[in-house]
Formats: C-alpha cells, sequence, structure tokens
C-alpha cells in the first residue's frame, strides 16, 4: 500500500511572524497602507483507491449441478402441489387458484436464477440452459392463464390446455446428464 504525504507548506511574511497587532489586521507596512497578505490555505489530498475486481470464474460441474436444482426444484416441487390441487375432488376452486398462481411465481423465479448474468455456466450446459430458461415463459404464461380463471370448468380447461412441449423435458433430462444429476427430478429435488 502506498503511503500518501501530504506536506503544507505555510509561507510567512517577516511581519506576519510576531503575531502582534499588524499581524491580525493584515496589513503590510509601518504605515498600515501596504496591501493585504496572502494566507496560504491547505490542501486536503484526493486519495483514490481502487478496489480489485474479481474475474468470474465458470462453474465447476459440481457448483453447477447445484444451481441447477436450487434454479429448477422449487417450481418442480410447486408443479406437483398444483397437479394436486387441481386434481382434487371436490375441486376447491381459490385454493387451485392459489397453487397456479404460486406454480407462476416458481417459473419467474426459476427463469431469473438460471438467466442472471453472474451464472457462468459451464460450456457444455450453456445453450441448453438458455433453451430451458426461453422456454420456461410459456410455462409462467400457462399457469397466470390458470390462475386467472373464475370457474372450475374454465380452469380445468385453461390446465387441460396448457402442453408444456416435450422437448422441454428432454432438455431438462440432457442438463442433468450432462451435469451428473438423476434423471429423477422429484428425487433430485428432495434432497
Amino acid at each position: 500500500m502506498k503511503k500518501v504525504y501530504v506536506v503544507v507548506v505555510l509561507a510567512l511574511s517577516l511581519s506576519g511572524c510576531s503575531g502582534g497587532p499588524q499581524a491580525a489586521s493584515g496589513s503590510g507596512g509601518a504605515s498600515g497602507t501596504g496591501t493585504p497578505e496572502a494566507t496560504p490555505t491547505p490542501t486536503t489530498p484526493t486519495i483514490t483507491t481502487t478496489t480489485p475486481t474479481s474475474t468470474p470464474t465458470v462453474m465447476s460441474k459440481d457448483e453447477a449441478a447445484r444451481a441447477y436444482l436450487a434454479a429448477v426444484c422449487v417450481s418442480n416441487v410447486q408443479a406437483d402441489k398444483t397437479t394436486t390441487a387441481i386434481q382434487a375432488k371436490p375441486l376447491d376452486l381459490q385454493a387451485a387458484k392459489t397453487e397456479a398462481g404460486a406454480l407462476r411465481d416458481a417459473y419467474r423465479s426459476a427463469i431469473e436464477k438460471l438467466t442472471d448474468e453472474k451464472m457462468l455456466w459451464p460450456e457444455v450446459v450453456k445453450s441448453d440452459i438458455s433453451a430451458l430458461a426461453d422456454g420456461m415463459y410459456e410455462d409462467v404464461s400457462g399457469a397466470q392463464n390458470v390462475a386467472n380463471q373464475t370457474t372450475e370448468g374454465n380452469l380445468i380447461a385453461a390446465w387441460n390446455g396448457w402442453i408444456t412441449p416435450p422437448e422441454r423435458a428432454a432438455i431438462a433430462q440432457k442438463i442433468r446428464l450432462k451435469l451428473g444429476l438423476s434423471p429423477d427430478t422429484t428425487a433430485s429435488c428432495a434432497k
């Protein structure tokens, strides 16, 4: 660390050194008709410090596996809860709508975690993660549609009409395989 030394040099005139009335009044001579002396002002140095920025590093396979589960498990668990609520006999419309709204929020949270710029995914899964996150926007819309329904019939129709493309499940399994995760989405999220 560099040390900064501040040296302040004050120029004092011979007449100002005594500290007498003449110095206090600021007059420059015995006659009192001189020009006032300039009083030097100390300057405060500007100290600039730089905080070293760490270079982000790509996650290891194990780190990526943990980050992936942290991103998707909440939505996987919530999808099971929502399915259970919607398949309940008799259907509790308000509970089903609440669970669908929670599912929408879980999908949104998963997307945010998967696409966080600070998350540097390994190259082997980077494009798969991006494709999965892009596809999950449809799930946000599907869950929102179910949550917006006001009748049992419309809610069931919205639920049954919401189809997740099979290729999205394939992308998720591809990521799991590449990261060494179990293909069982329920078991891997229960840990």
